[in-house]
């Protein structure tokens, strides 16, 4: 978790006021269900963490002497970097593509010493899932502007493992394989949401003009050159 927090934060810095995060770790499956479901009247089954921004916690478990350390790894640096952003911004304010992207993106890293060590990983199952759903849909992909600016409502419906594995691939390739000038737009519209312009009006100040055509082509490129 601490390790986790120190990256994010070599992205998005946040105040120095003192705040904390709250984490329940749960030491038997049916505790955590139970909670989730008292909390949120959901059992958030077939899960191992989720955050709860309703009340601003972070549920965490791992059954004892599982073979899933990484996984559960990957998932607490997910629901980690909800949280983390929650502290950020108001609620809902980051596009829902672009959260759960990025949370993907920032929990495919590898943690020695209570260090995040490598980073920007592949995640062979989002990548196979888009690489699926591309191919499968006639050669494809969701388009850009259309992702971009889903409600909660929409972004969550449908083909939604489609669209967490292409949103984690357009954060991968707007972090490492896009060009300079579109690299530049991309921080440009991390940082007007991070300044608390409405998501809308960020995406018209950092895309406007953009040719979205080339841009997915080269995105594609580099999701085909992924390993």
């Amino acid at each position: 978790l601490e390790a986790g927090r120190a990256h994010y934060a070599k992205t998005f810095p946040l105040p120095k006021d003192g705040r904390r995060s709250k984490v329940l770790i749960f030491d038997t499956q049916e505790g955590y269900h139970g909670y989730s479901e008292l909390s949120i009247n959901d059992r958030v089954e077939s899960t191992l963490g989720c955050y709860l921004p309703r009340y601003r916690q972070l549920l965490l478990f791992e059954e004892k002497g599982s073979k899933t350390q990484d996984k559960t790894i990957q998932v607490l640096l997910h629901e980690g970097f909800h949280q983390f952003m929650h502290q950020l911004v108001p609620d809902n304010a980051i596009p829902f593509w672009l959260n759960e992207g990025l949370a993907e993106f920032m929990s495919a890293v590898e943690v020695k010493g209570g260090r995040v060590g490598k980073t920007g990983l592949v995640l062979q199952g989002r990548l196979d899932n888009i690489r699926y759903f591309v191919k499968a849909n006639g050669n494809r992909p969701m388009a850009f502007p259309k992702i971009m600016q889903e409600t909660p409502q929409e972004f969550y419906s449908g083909a939604v493992w489609a669209k967490y594995a292409q949103a984690w691939s357009m954060v991968h390739f707007f972090e490492l394989g896009a060009t300079p000038d579109v690299k530049a737009r991309y921080q440009r519209y991390l940082k007007a949401l991070r300044e608390g312009t409405p998501s809308k009006e960020a995406y018209a100040q950092s895309w406007v003009g953009v040719d979205w055509s080339a841009i997915q082509k080269r995105w594609w490129a580099h999701v085909e050159g992924m390993k």
